[in-house]
């Protein structure tokens, strides 16, 4: 018997694979992208809803001194995670930071790259 080669990808098999391929990296820049919260108009609130996989509002200005509070609204595990705090990875319930200097603080979700947020703090 003579020995046999490996099978070698036809294009039956190749284009399937490469079109699944441009998916995933379709997929994971729509993972990695979304409104960029320093080009949003703030609102002036103090409250923050942590949804599926958005923060509403994105930017949100406030005084010095302004505790702002995250709730858990959706259904999915987010965190709260910006320059100086940290939330635990939950799905329900609430998160507070108060901010006592002027600037802009830009924080995320750690799971979720698109998931960003702003706190503009106007003295």
């Amino acid at each position: 018997m003579a020995p046999t080669s490996p099978a070698q990808p036809t294009s039956r098999v190749l284009v399937p694979r490469l079109a699944l391929l441009g998916l995933l990296v379709i997929g994971a820049a729509a993972c990695s992208s979304g409104p960029d919260p320093l080009e949003a108009d703030p609102v002036a609130t103090s409250s923050v809803d942590v949804d599926d996989n958005v923060f509403e509002p994105i930017a949100v200005e406030v005084a010095p001194g302004t505790e702002v509070t995250w709730t858990w609204v959706g259904s999915n595990d987010h965190n709260v995670v910006g320059d100086g705090f940290e939330s635990e990875l939950v799905t329900e319930g609430t998160f507070s930071h108060t901010f006592e200097d002027a600037g802009t603080v830009e924080y995320r979700c750690t799971i979720h790259p698109a998931m960003r947020g702003v706190v503009r703090v106007e003295g």
